[in-house]
């Protein structure tokens, strides 16, 4: 499966389990965790399940990082983005716009 594909690829993958409201504070501190780990990985999941809002700064910011990690070659995934319309909307803007592809959620 996937999982074996990963091992195989000698790629490493982390799930980050966000949560309550993602202020800019709040996402600045979820930015800087995540830069310093992309270096190491090749796959990234999201997992959304927890939070209760999305702030429009944490939109931006997290548009920005995922830009940079897919030009790093890191492919993500989200995990509970549904009820998060105004995220959803965002990111769907952002690969429309070409900052990234299409990713599963």
């Amino acid at each position: 499966g996937e999982r074996d594909h990963l091992e195989q690829g000698g790629a490493r993958a982390a799930v980050f389990q966000l949560q309550g409201d993602l202020s800019f504070a709040a996402i600045e501190r979820v930015a800087r965790r995540l830069d310093a780990a992309l270096g190491d990985l090749r796959a990234l999941v999201l997992d959304l399940d927890a939070v209760h809002a999305v702030g429009d700064p944490a939109i931006r910011v997290l548009r920005g990082l995922l830009g940079g990690a897919a030009a790093r070659g890191v492919e993500f995934a989200f995990v509970g983005l549904a009820p998060h319309g105004r995220l959803a909307r965002g990111l769907g803007e952002a690969v429309a716009a070409g900052e990234f592809g299409h990713f599963p959620q």
